[in-house]
């Protein structure tokens, strides 16, 4: 094993250690998030934000995995296609899934063809239930540009972007915890408005229902089903895929139409 080999499978190891028995005899869950911006808030009856919200706490936390690494015994031209039935029964922790296996691509649709909203971040990931797989994943979204504008505050500030050019317009972290019940920790700071602001929650949450975490400048997407690596298939009471809601659960915020 050549040096460089050995450099790549020693990097990979935190990662490859989430498939050992201890941890794969864990039930696994399939996470999926969507973060949205509020083009045109409704009064808040002039409630303000701090000028300075701080920053989101990324100790501990893990970027989604974008692409497993090629190894050199692997045979030339070999590229396994896209949600390939290996994958769906030996999962990667922490693997940002393809479109093809996100479930909530109708709701981010709508959104995205919304006049009131604007779509910030949309990832979707599989992760075991203990262990490691309790550590925060880091939510980003794509640069902003010269041309984008958030939304005016209604409590007060500028309706101008507080990131420059080329910087991610929301940043921060989401968390599924495992215990007696299903936990969703979200600590995400908005730039698209001066001063930024910050949604921090915690949420219970049902298995299969929409979940909405919200704050007047932008909000928060969420859906976890239970992932069965053996059938390759995700699971949950009441499991909505994004074309309608259940009780008491918005498919997608109003006005998304």
């Amino acid at each position: 094993m050549n040096a460089s080999l050995r450099a790549r499978i020693s990097a990979w190891l935190p990662v490859l250690a989430l498939l050992w028995p201890g941890v794969a005899g864990a039930s696994w869950y399939h996470v999926e998030v969507i973060v949205f911006a509020t083009i045109e808030p409704i009064a808040v009856g002039g409630e303000r934000w701090p000028l300075d919200p701080g920053i989101p706490d990324a100790a501990r936390s893990l970027n989604l995995i974008e692409a497993l690494p090629a190894f050199e015994d692997e045979p030339e031209g070999y590229a396994p296609a896209a949600g390939e039935t290996d994958a769906l029964v030996n999962p990667v922790a922490f693997l940002r899934l393809p479109p093809e296996q996100e479930r909530l691509g109708a709701v981010a649709d709508r959104l995205g063809r919304s006049r009131n909203y604007h779509v910030l971040a949309h990832l979707a990931w599989r992760q075991p239930g203990g262990g490691a797989g309790g550590r925060a994943v880091r939510i980003g979204s794509a640069p902003a540009t010269q041309d984008y504008t958030g939304a005016a505050p209604a409590g007060g500030g500028e309706r101008s972007t507080a990131a420059a050019p080329g910087d991610a317009l929301i940043e921060g972290t989401v968390r599924l915890r495992v215990g007696g019940t299903l936990h969703i920790d979200t600590d995400l700071l908005y730039k698209g408005v001066d001063p930024p602001v910050r949604l921090t929650e915690s949420r219970v949450v049902k298995l299969g229902e929409l979940h909405y975490l919200d704050h007047p400048l932008f909000g928060v997407i969420v859906q976890v089903t239970l992932f069965r690596p053996d059938a390759g298939s995700e699971s949950g009471a009441g499991v909505q895929d994004g074309t309608g809601g259940a009780d008491g659960v918005a498919a997608a915020p109003a006005g998304a139409e």
